[in-house]
C-alpha cells in the first residue's frame, strides 16, 4: 500500500512542482542539444550530489525521534531488493528520494535532454 501511495498519489502531485522548479533553476529546453561530454560530466556531478544528499538525509533519519516517526517504516522491509528503497514514509520519499534526485540537475541548470537521460538512468 505504501509503495502504491508513493508512486500513484505522491509522485503525480509533485510533478507540477518539478516543472516549475526546472524552469526557475535554468534547465534549458531549447536548441542546441548538449554535447556528449557535457551530458557525461553533468551525470557524474548528479551522481555525486544525489549520493551525498541521500547519505546525509538518510543519516539524519536515524535520529531517534525521526527514526520512530518516519524512517522505521523503511526498516520493516527485510528483503534486500530495490523495491525496499521505495517502501518509505511519504516525507522520507520526498526528502531523501525525490529531492536528492532532482537537486543536481536543478543546481547545475542542465539541458532538458540531460535531465531525461538522468531520470532514465536512475
Amino acid at each position: 500500500k505504501q509503495l502504491a501511495f508513493n508512486h500513484f498519489i505522491l509522485e503525480p502531485l509533485g510533478l507540477p512542482s518539478v516543472y516549475y522548479l526546472a524552469k526557475a533553476s535554468g534547465v534549458r529546453m531549447t536548441s542546441p542539444l548538449p554535447s556528449w561530454s557535457e551530458i557525461s560530466s553533468n551525470i557524474v556531478l548528479f551522481l555525486v550530489i544525489e549520493d551525498a544528499l541521500f547519505y546525509w538525509t538518510h543519516r539524519l533519519l536515524h535520529i531517534p525521534f525521526l527514526y520512530r516517526w518516519i524512517h522505521k517504516k523503511h526498516h520493516q522491509f527485510h528483503t534486500p531488493i530495490g523495491m525496499a528503497t521505495e517502501y518509505v514514509h511519504p516525507l522520507e520519499y520526498t526528502l531523501s528520494n525525490s529531492v536528492a534526485l532532482f537537486t543536481g540537475p536543478f543546481l547545475i541548470g542542465c539541458h532538458l535532454m540531460t535531465l531525461w537521460i538522468w531520470l532514465f538512468i536512475r
